[in-house]
């Protein structure tokens, strides 16, 4: 509590001057065992992996004990971040995950100080140079984002926004994109914060302006044109820009929409569309054997995931119903692309494919959880499906 005391909440990520850094060594000798802060305390890299390591097979059996010091774990991790030895931060983001999910199974809820040591770095830190890295922060701030409630880190990645990095700020509109589909109905009292993400369409850099354009288009969906009440004053350009976009959402929704109506009416009837076949995965005397079997469109719902990254966010992050829709997308986007193989569709599919990967593989012993408990056949049949 002494310690909590002494955070100073601020929403902008500043490096750690000298007295913090040894303020922190003095905690780390104080609280951890000697081995253990010695070898992350070390200028090798090689111990400071060895001291993650330890922490990693202790942390089952010693939950409650890392709860009690983890301001002091979380101001180490902010110091590996702002270091530039790209194996150990490696080894943090491997970490940290494990470390979310066992605070979520003990039931604990971060509190404003520790989130306040350690978000607004990561924040920042989301446009490093480096792709995997890049990666591996997204998918550790969505994941931060589910555990200490939506609402709450809104401000901190709002403030990404305003960051000089140009990757920094892409990443955190889509981050915002990302809030906006998914927890939306908690936010809908700081809709204002769009003006913010409204002010980067005018940026040089396209992937700056492309991120923005998107997380409105992903708010369009569900505000309709009520949007303009939120994006606060545009100049005529960016009114027409933004126009051009929702429109050819709007088009793109209905298109989908009527095809799902046409995929209904032959599956009632007995029809079978050739050109829209999944794929489904059976063992046949210890042999895996690769079947096609048609599949219908999947809908495209004003809520729902209507491309391949959507969909991926919402099988990842989504409850297994909601991942379903998600599960439906990917499985259409596949067909597609298999179906002209030399096409562009299979291009970009394979860019993604070691995402899409893990994303569904991770997604296996999940769903078979969920569905021994009765609630959902489907959810299991799909993400079969689709990993096949």
């Amino acid at each position: 509590e002494d310690r909590e005391r002494m955070v100073i909440r601020k929403f902008k990520f500043e490096d750690p001057y000298i007295e913090q850094i040894q303020d922190l060594e003095s905690d780390m000798i104080r609280y951890f065992r000697e081995d253990l802060s010695r070898r992350l305390l070390s200028a090798d890299f090689k111990k400071q992996v060895d001291g993650l390591e330890m922490l990693q097979k202790a942390l089952p059996s010693l939950a409650k004990e890392i709860i009690e010091v983890l301001d002091t774990f979380l101001r180490w991790f902010v110091l590996q971040f702002c270091k530039s030895n790209t194996t150990c931060l490696l080894k943090v983001l491997e970490f940290l995950p494990e470390l979310l999910d066992t605070l979520k199974d003990e039931g604990y809820s971060l509190t404003e100080s520790e989130v306040a040591i350690f978000l607004p770095c990561l924040v920042e830190k989301l446009g490093h140079n480096i792709e995997k890295v890049r990666e591996k922060m997204r998918e550790l701030t969505k994941q931060f984002v589910l555990l200490y409630f939506a609402p709450k880190c809104f401000p901190y990645i709002l403030e990404g926004l305003r960051s000089k990095n140009n990757r920094t700020r892409i990443e955190c509109a889509d981050l915002v994109g990302f809030i906006l589909e998914h927890h939306g109905s908690d936010i809908s009292g700081k809709l204002k914060s769009l003006q913010i993400v409204a002010s980067l369409t005018v940026e040089r850099d396209n992937e700056t302006k492309k991120a923005a354009l998107n997380t409105l288009v992903t708010r369009y969906k569900i505000l309709g044109e009520d949007i303009w009440r939120f994006v606060g004053k545009l100049t005529d350009a960016q009114k027409r820009m933004l126009d051009e976009k929702f429109k050819w959402k709007v088009r793109e929704m209905e298109k989908k929409k009527e095809s799902q109506g046409k995929s209904d009416v032959a599956e009632q009837s007995g029809e079978v569309a050739r050109s829209l076949s999944g794929l489904i995965l059976r063992k046949n005397f210890g042999q895996l054997e690769v079947e096609r079997q048609s599949m219908p469109r999947p809908m495209a719902v004003a809520s729902g995931p209507t491309d391949w990254n959507e969909a991926l966010d919402i099988i990842s992050f989504g409850s297994p119903e909601q991942s379903i829709e998600g599960m439906k997308v990917i499985c259409h986007e596949l067909a597609q692309a298999t179906s002209d193989p030399e096409g562009s569709a299979m291009d970009e599919l394979v860019k993604d494919a070691d995402r899409s990967g893990a994303c569904l593989a991770n997604k296996v012993a999940r769903t078979f959880d969920f569905s021994l408990t009765g609630a959902s056949s489907r959810s299991c049949k799909y993400v079969l499906n689709t990993d096949a």
